[in-house]
């Protein structure tokens, strides 16, 4: 598990930890749009970008086995196209959130070293 010193649930999501990004999101920067899905989706994709480490493709060196073709990445790395340029992308750590209810707000929140899967109860 990832070093987790507090995950607090007051006003928003904190996250906070030693060597990991931390993730301070308040109540009032939820998405706001759309249905529960979808809100919930978003706020998932907000949070696990403070845990994904991205560096372009073209800036590791030709012998690099992350260029190789097909390329060999460590379990945690994937390569991603973003606005048409590769990167290879490590996570540091997997979060989910799952919100029950809008009115009133309630939700929880899951963090592991392992991909937590839609399925997962918590």
């Amino acid at each position: 598990m990832p070093p987790i010193k507090e995950i607090s649930f007051q006003d928003g999501v904190k996250i906070m930890g030693d060597g990991i990004p931390s993730v301070d999101i308040t109540v009032a920067q939820f998405p706001s749009t759309g249905n529960l899905a979808s809100r919930q989706a978003n706020l998932n994709k907000l949070i696990q970008d403070y845990y994904e480490d991205k560096k372009l493709l073209s800036d590791f060196p030709l012998d690099d086995p992350v260029r190789q073709n097909p390329p060999i990445l460590l379990p945690r790395e994937r390569i991603e196209k973003i606005a048409g340029k590769d990167y290879l992308i490590t996570t540091l750590m997997f979060v989910k959130v799952i919100i029950y209810s809008l009115n009133p707000l309630k939700y929880n929140i899951r963090c592991s070293d392992d991909p937590i899967s839609d399925s997962e109860d918590f």
